[in-house]
């Protein structure tokens, strides 16, 4: 029978022994969104309408919003009907901002084929949609119209971007 004494030898030695074992395993140093060095979004809706005298479409409000990897952030708007543009320039915060991009980096939103969901024929009022991102060597464009105004399914996770983007631009844009 062992004496305590040579158990608790035995248990610190098996101790150390683990301990070494640790440590010598690498790590992972940070959380993946923390490795992203170079994130770059723009966010473009369009306006459809067709135009009541040459019956084609043109654009009646443009909005654009653009997020760099530092959280700064630039809105612009132009509103061909009234003949204005306006600029706003925020800057998103760190819980926004990682969510954005765990959204797109975690969710396998950037290997989604690059396709373009037009609308379908005879539809004269829509909005259109055009997503370009880019996180460090990666690219993604991606066009898109309102669910209504498509003949098929357009992907929900592009769907739910495009509405988290729409709730940045209305909480952080003044009306």
């Amino acid at each position: 029978m062992l004496s305590k004494v040579t158990i608790a030898v035995i248990a610190a030695v098996g101790l150390m022994v683990g301990l070494v074992i640790l440590s010598s395993i690498p790590r992972q140093s940070g959380s993946p969104l923390e490795k992203i060095s170079n994130f770059h979004l723009e966010f473009s809706k369009q306006h459809q309408i067709e135009s009541a005298q040459a019956g084609a479409l043109h654009t009646s409000r443009a909005e654009i919003l653009t997020i760099e990897n530092n959280g700064s952030a630039t809105y612009f708007l132009t509103n061909s009907d009234r003949n204005e543009s306006k600029e706003y320039k925020f800057v998103m915060d760190s819980m926004d901002m990682n969510s954005l991009k765990s959204v797109i980096s975690e969710t396998g939103f950037m290997q989604i084929p690059q396709l373009d969901y037009q609308a379908k024929e005879g539809v004269a009022n829509f909005t259109k949609y055009t997503l370009h991102i880019r996180i460090d060597n990666e690219e993604k464009t991606i066009n898109w119209v309102d669910q209504s105004s498509y003949g098929g399914t357009i992907p929900p996770i592009i769907q739910d971007i495009g509405s988290r983007l729409d709730a940045i631009i209305s909480t952080k844009i003044p009306v």
